[in-house]
């Protein structure tokens, strides 16, 4: 009899230790995965600043609903994050300032305070959000208190602000490890069963990323981590792409022109350039733009329109020839040139021409940038003004043709006693800043021999402009 009865005992107790199991694989799930209780649910709130740039990125629904008890050193969740929602045509470049999220404890439990957080920015395997996390962009560990438990959202300020130019991750990662106490749980939001794998939410433990049905099953999985990043829209304080136009002094050369600068700290794979300009010569006007030798050269697609006082660039890298983007760098990605009827009367003044950015009509495009995976940013710009001498070096007797007349007229001054060449810049062929012999020999060579065309060289200076007589170049010239 009693060993039926201890028999029977040990029967009740064994089905009792199962089912008990079996209570206890239905609450957590996977990795103990725990249902907080609806008493304790509080919804997600961030006191945002009332600034428009201002941005809170997040994927969750606001209701924390589960937590886990398994998490421990090296694992963690990494959460993807949008500019996009920040509901402005051009986020870019995003400022990340602040990192949120929770660290719940159940009431009257044994946890772990502090716990020390390892926050990461993470770049996008690929481009793709279903590739998972990828490189650190930026890394900051945090200690947290137990004053900073749940209902509380943590507000983690990074040290140094990161910019990023497209989505991210963010990663909140343990770096305590749990000795006798648990540690305290990120939290998820509203159960979503049977929900396909939306790719953004991603967990880390020491095994790696795993995709966040993958991880948790189908059955037990819960909605996104509750883990928010908060910045600035196309923030000043970001490192900016930017178009300069370059300032220049010049003369009428068969290369008069001004050039297109760029300085991009993202690789860019499109840019979109409306300019505008005005001239306080009548005839001086752009005739072309070019290419050659700058930094998108090989670009495929180069379209240019030129109108009366407009000049607009559509330019894309890659249009199927595989041609890659513009790597970050600084340096010329365009020639503007211009031209001018010569006027004998006016060959010793100086004219400007200036540039700046304006918008294309009817399409209203522009200054506008595209990132080399898709996202668009407006680059800062700087415009800028190019003197040009209106006579062409050369031209030493002022006829606005150059030719064995003005050989003879340089040989006359130097040597005969003859009137000097107007403007006196334009005796000074081979650019030394000198009017002397050889100038004569540099002029032989270009009319008769195959030699280069005569320089633009002192006779930039905007400040020779004016009488022939009364005004010399800053540069003193001699003979």
């Amino acid at each position: 009899m009693n060993r039926r009865l201890r028999f029977t005992v040990e029967i009740i107790i064994v089905s009792c230790a199962f089912w008990g199991l079996n209570l206890i694989h239905t609450a957590y799930g996977k990795s103990g995965l725990v249902r907080i209780p609806q008493e304790e649910r509080v919804s997600a709130l961030i006191p945002l600043p009332t600034m428009a740039e201002f941005c809170e990125i997040s994927n969750d629904d606001g209701v924390p609903l589960f937590y886990s008890t398994s998490f421990d050193s090296g694992m963690g969740i990494a959460v993807y994050m949008d500019p996009a929602q920040c509901g402005v045509d051009y986020p870019y470049p995003f400022q990340i300032t602040d990192v949120h999220f929770y660290l719940y404890e159940p009431l009257g439990e044994d946890y772990l305070w502090p716990v020390d957080i390892q926050v990461n920015v993470r770049a996008i395997s690929g481009g793709d959000k279903c590739n998972g996390p990828d490189s650190v962009l930026c890394s900051e560990i945090f200690s947290i208190p137990s004053d900073s438990a749940y209902p509380v959202m943590m507000n983690l300020s990074l040290a140094q602000p990161y910019c990023v130019m497209r989505p991210f991750f963010v990663e909140v990662m343990y770096q305590s490890r749990k000795n006798t106490s648990t540690l305290p749980s990120l939290v998820m939001d509203t159960e979503i069963p049977n929900a396909p794998d939306t790719c953004d939410n991603w967990f880390l433990d020491t095994l790696g990323y795993h995709g966040w049905v993958d991880y948790w099953g189908v059955e037990s999985l819960p909605g996104d981590g509750i883990i928010r990043a908060t910045g600035y829209v196309s923030s000043s304080e970001c490192p900016r792409d930017s178009v300069r136009i370059s300032s220049d002094t010049t003369c009428l050369t068969a290369d008069a022109r001004t050039s297109i600068r760029v300085t991009n700290f993202y690789p860019v794979a499109a840019m979109t350039i409306p300019l505008h300009y005005v001239t306080d010569c009548l005839s001086l006007t752009v005739d072309s733009v070019s290419f050659s030798g700058t930094r998108i050269e090989n670009w495929e697609i180069k379209n240019v329109s030129i109108k009366a006082d407009t000049v607009a660039l559509s330019l894309i890298a890659d249009a199927g020839g595989g041609t890659p983007p513009l790597p970050s760098g600084e340096g010329s990605i365009a020639h503007i040139h211009f031209s001018t009827d010569c006027d004998t009367e006016h060959v010793n003044d100086t004219c400007f021409i200036a540039f700046d950015t304006t918008t294309f009509q009817p399409e209203n495009q522009h200054l506008l940038f595209v990132h080399n995976y898709g996202t668009e940013f407006i680059p800062g710009f700087e415009p800028g003004t190019t003197f040009v001498a209106l006579h062409r070096p050369g031209d030493v007797n002022g006829s606005c043709v150059i030719n064995i007349g003005d050989v003879v007229y340089l040989i006359n001054y130097l040597f005969k006693g003859g009137p000097e060449p107007c403007p006196l810049d334009a005796g000074d062929v081979n650019g030394d800043c000198i009017v002397d012999i050889g100038d004569v020999v540099y002029l032989i060579n270009y009319l008769f021999k195959g030699g280069p065309p005569p320089v633009c060289g002192c006779a930039s200076n905007p400040n020779s402009a004016g009488n022939c007589v009364e005004v010399r170049p800053t540069t003193a010239y001699r003979r």
